[in-house]
């Protein structure tokens, strides 16, 4: 996605992996932005408890 800008609505991080920027938009409204691993390495907020929901959700689907 070299030398453009793209909107990506995505469930999944393995999605935006390669996105320069991420905003989080919670009810019309950006909550958070930066980097992946800016976001990444953040233990609280949105983007951290969506991370830590998809974790959980990937380590049950794998129990099955």
């Amino acid at each position: 996605m070299g030398n453009r800008t793209s909107i990506v609505v995505a469930h999944r991080l393995t999605t935006v992996k390669r996105c320069d920027r991420l905003a989080v938009i919670d009810d019309g409204k950006i909550v958070e932005e930066g980097s992946l691993a800016e976001m990444d390495s953040k233990s609280t907020g949105f983007f951290a408890n969506l991370k830590q929901g998809l974790s959980k959700a990937d380590k049950a689907k794998a129990k099955e």
